[in-house]
């Protein structure tokens, strides 16, 4: 089992100085808006993932008038227990610290404190453009297998490399395909090793979600997930050959596994236009209990789940209802946010005052 015991944050965003103790199982973090819900759940996508969900760059997250931040965090793992450390001084670089041992690359702490992060702007997964999906697969996929992850750093080096040409040659009028060939020859293996992977990986998601889906929603509906790719009957190097005038016309890559898809349906017809909020919301409920399953699976532990604002919008009976699933075997630690606590009676509250945390 994995779980956070202890979070310590000093000049977080808002919140200056806060001790916070948890339970293994369903936590509720509530305080009307503004007092930092979900800044403490990014805290700990911090120390779990080595970077906010939120804000790309570290120095946007130091508290204002501060120069730095720290937070730290205590976790039980197969009863073991570990201490993360992420601190950042503005004009220096972000320190990451397990049991007191420094990472010389962030890449290295990824898939040891797995984690699932829920939050309202993630609906873009079913309705927003593919990066969104894109993003889901990768950061799943990240945290269960490395080579994946340093696949995908390698390829994405490539693609930044092979736009970059693609410009100079636009601007210089010129195009010498030898130079693209060497790019494409190196991106070739990444690209289908990756491909391979997202393959193998919707396969084993897709049965987990469709179970979740059915169990969640009120009505049958006919809803399916479908990953495309253009490299399903075709590999890389043909199909960026023959793109080669295209490439030279838009000035970047045309072909890659940074264009596949990953869509939802909805009796056919494609949820980001046609299904409901609803059922918007449920798919997105689906998706991420089969992600945690499929997790589970490949690294024989239960990842921690951060659900933010959750509850916004359901009714106190299907607030229980979700309760009830959050407290199941089906999940392990669970750590939610919300603006009203009566509806968390008996779990562990975390009751955060406006005038302490703006201070």
């Amino acid at each position: 089992m994995l779980y956070i015991q202890n979070l310590k944050v000093v000049n977080f965003k808002n919140h200056r100085d806060k001790n916070i103790g948890f339970l293994p199982k369903l936590n509720a973090i509530c305080g009307n808006n503004g007092t930092g819900k979900t800044n403490l759940l990014d805290a700990i996508t911090y120390l779990c993932l080595t970077k906010s969900y939120f804000n790309t760059a570290d120095s946007q997250n130091v508290k204002e008038k501060a120069s730095f931040f720290t937070i730290e965090g205590e976790f039980m793992k197969n009863e073991n227990q570990g201490n993360m450390f992420c601190g950042f001084q503005e004009g220096g670089k972000k320190v990451l610290k397990y049991n007191q041992v420094p990472y010389e690359k962030p890449t290295e702490h990824i898939g040891l404190l797995p984690l699932i992060i829920n939050t309202p702007a993630d609906g873009s997964i079913v309705s927003g453009s593919s990066i969104e999906r894109r993003k889901f697969i990768d950061s799943t996929l990240s945290q269960t297998d490395h080579d994946y992850l340093n696949a995908l750093i390698r390829f994405n080096k490539f693609i930044e490399q092979r736009n970059a040409q693609l410009k100079l040659f636009e601007k210089n009028n010129l195009f010498d395909a030898r130079l693209i060939v060497l790019y494409d020859e190196q991106m070739a293996p990444l690209n289908d090793y990756i491909h391979k992977k997202r393959k193998l990986f919707f396969a084993a998601i897709d049965p987990l979600f469709l179970q979740h889906y059915t169990n969640i929603a009120t009505k049958s509906e006919l809803v399916k997930m479908a990953y495309q790719s253009e490299f399903t009957s075709t590999e890389y190097l043909t199909i960026a050959a023959r793109n080669y005038k295209r490439d030279m016309a838009y000035g970047y890559t045309t072909s890659g596994i940074h264009r596949d898809e990953m869509e939802f349906s909805f009796n056919n017809q494609p949820a980001k236009k046609w299904a409901s909020q609803g059922q918007q919301k449920t798919v997105l409920l689906a998706l991420r209990l089969a992600q945690l399953q499929y997790m589970e699976m490949q690294l024989g532990i239960k990842p921690i789940l951060l659900l933010d604002d959750i509850f916004d919008k359901l009714d106190r009976h299907r607030c229980s209802a979700l309760i009830n699933l959050l407290n199941s075997d089906l999940v392990g630690q669970v750590i939610t946010t919300h603006t009203n606590q009566d509806i968390f009676p008996h779990e562990n509250k975390i009751i955060l005052d406006e005038n302490e945390f703006l201070a």
